[in-house]
């Protein structure tokens, strides 16, 4: 779930599968609102298509459902619903989120849970970053993982109807052979405030 000008993201990714010796995992663009020539996600999206290809080696097809702007509202809702309606792809990524009372108060948290929860009733799975540093609402931008005081949770990351994902820090050695990993001390995640835990969580 993206927004923007992808042109250069799939040229991108051709070039890391040839790089790697990856099969050229076939690729559609859906837009589900007006297009626009941002390139600002540039790396963001570079990130997330590579290491989808390159962990999922066998996957036969990656779509991006392109909005005009993420705007965790309509916009967003649109991409959303259209990931769900058409029941196609079982599994979703998204890096971005919001403070959770902004979420509810603005009615997204109800209408997006919906359409999570119709998604894990067909079978697919949405992933989300559970924040760079949580969703420090309405607190300056900082590197990630950086501790900023205690974060807040981030929605949908709180969703119960999703797979909320941390980031790590990467150690390698020398030679750039993996040399551990380690969470991030402030990465979000947490108790929600808003929704309430399923019987079966």
């Amino acid at each position: 779930v993206t927004e923007g000008d992808l042109s250069q993201v799939l040229l991108d990714l051709r070039s890391y599968e040839k790089e790697y010796g990856l099969p050229q995992v076939p690729a559609e663009v859906v837009p589900t609102g007006l297009q626009t020539s941002d390139t600002a996600g540039l790396d963001e999206w570079d990130l997330d298509s590579q290491s989808s290809s390159g962990i999922a080696g066998n996957a036969k097809k990656m779509i991006w459902y392109v909005e005009s702007v993420l705007d965790l509202d309509a916009n967003t809702l649109a991409s959303i619903n259209r990931w769900v309606t058409d029941d196609e792809a079982t599994a979703a990524n998204a890096s971005w989120g919001e403070c959770e009372d902004g979420a509810k108060s603005s009615g997204f948290l109800a209408s997006a849970d919906q359409l999570f929860q119709q998604a894990v009733a067909q079978g697919q799975t949405f992933f989300v970053s559970s924040g760079d540093n949580g969703f420090t609402c309405g607190a300056a931008v900082i590197p990630n993982g950086v501790p900023l005081g205690e974060p807040f949770q981030s929605y949908p990351s709180s969703s119960p109807w999703v797979a909320s994902v941390g980031g790590t820090t990467l150690k390698t050695d020398a030679s750039f052979g993996y040399a551990g990993e380690s969470a991030w001390t402030d990465g979000g995640g947490g108790i929600s405030v808003e929704e309430d835990a399923p019987e079966w969580q």
